[in-house]
């Protein structure tokens, strides 16, 4: 996502991008991780609801609940061969 070229001018092939270049690169970047957080936060949202409406709290709870202890395994497993 972030190339020399998208620092907000031209640069040569040994010049060092200025203090503001960087800073609009930061920032856009902060923007762009923002932007997921939110997204991230309403799919949370709507998969609780979504959950809740069709009454599958407690089956969802116990696969979630076997998922977790699969991937533990999975790791542990992984560990050892290590």
């Amino acid at each position: 996502m972030l190339y020399p070229n998208k620092l907000g001018g031209k640069m040569g092939k040994n010049k060092k991008p200025t203090m503001m270049q960087v800073k609009n690169v930061v920032n856009n970047m902060l923007m762009e991780i923002e932007y997921l957080k939110q997204a991230v936060s309403n799919l949370d949202f709507i998969v609780n609801y979504y959950i809740k409406y069709n009454d599958d709290s407690d089956k969802f709870k116990t696969y979630v609940e076997e998922l977790s202890k699969k991937a533990k395994k999975e790791q542990d497993k992984n560990k050892e061969a290590k």
